[in-house]
């Protein structure tokens, strides 16, 4: 592979010959497919797999492999990720959430935590049970709690559900861990939630022409709202589930530590659907 960087939308596939890696390929020959990329793969164990073991092992992986970029991995795997989808300007990283070991707290490998911690572009995080069969995004899951980190979430969202033709499912959950918003111009859910008949309907709509017109995107699946009341992780894996939803869309500020990222981290170990985390600005 030359050195050349040239002007080319890519998707990074972290890839190792364990069955983690026949899980992401549904969901990333969907993602590629939609955005018109170009597949940046990765290979995160030693020694590295030839290209014929490769498609013998996932001959899923063929018609990927016929345009694809082969990234050599240097040092640490998470650091080499997040290099390769640096220099290459990914649209995104697609990956398993995790091989064996969980981390504690996240339900992530040491690799797929690494590189959230670092992400510097969205990363899709596939759940290594899924069984590797065609992926077709029908339904959108937006959590809000109308906070501005969630609420970042909204114009990507509307983008990817009027791309996909997906109806976009708006959450709001109202629990114990819901900070008050801190910025202008956020639109928060009405504060007596045990009486929604007063407040609902004329928020609801409210919010609704917001979202409208934050995209030019016209959501052919439609965009219905919901309301849900306590704890966030739980509600939203919940949520997820009951409706076969296909996939959830969750802004983060980058934080891990201790007490911190709860939604996040509870739905990183219970969803049942890939998850698209969207890093925060750095602008």
């Amino acid at each position: 592979m030359n050195d050349e960087r040239p002007e080319k939308t890519t998707v990074v596939l972290p890839l190792d010959m364990t069955p983690r890696s026949a899980a992401i390929l549904p969901i990333a020959k969907t993602i590629i497919r939609l955005a018109d990329a170009t597949p940046c793969i990765v290979q995160t164990e030693w020694p590295m797999a030839s290209i014929p073991d490769l498609k013998e092992k996932f001959p899923s992986l063929k018609t990927l492999l016929k345009h694809a970029i082969i990234a050599p991995l240097q040092g640490d795997p998470a650091e080499g990720i997040v290099r390769v989808a640096s220099e290459w300007r990914s649209l995104c990283i697609v990956m398993a959430m995790r091989e064996g070991k969980k981390m504690p707290d996240t339900g992530l490998d040491h690799v797929a935590e690494g590189v959230l911690r670092e992400m510097p572009c969205p990363v899709v995080l596939v759940p290594p049970e899924r069984e590797p069969t065609p992926w077709r995004i029908r339904q959108v899951v937006l959590p809000q709690d109308g906070t501005p980190e969630t609420a970042r979430a909204l114009g990507p969202a509307i983008t990817l559900a009027g791309r996909t033709e997906a109806g976009l499912l708006v959450l709001h959950v109202s629990g114990a861990h819901t900070a008050p918003p801190r910025e202008p111009g956020t639109l928060t859910a009405p504060q007596y939630v045990d009486q929604p008949q007063h407040e609902w309907p004329a928020w609801g709509q409210e919010f609704l022409e917001r979202v409208r017109s934050l995209s030019g995107e016209r959501v052919k699946g439609g965009i219905r709202m919901f309301m849900a009341q306590g704890e966030p992780g739980p509600e939203i894996v919940r949520f997820t589930r009951s409706h076969g939803a296909d996939l959830i869309v969750l802004s983060w500020h980058g934080n891990l530590a201790p007490r911190c990222a709860l939604t996040l981290r509870y739905v990183l170990q219970y969803a049942p659907c890939p998850i698209l985390v969207l890093p925060e600005s750095r602008d």
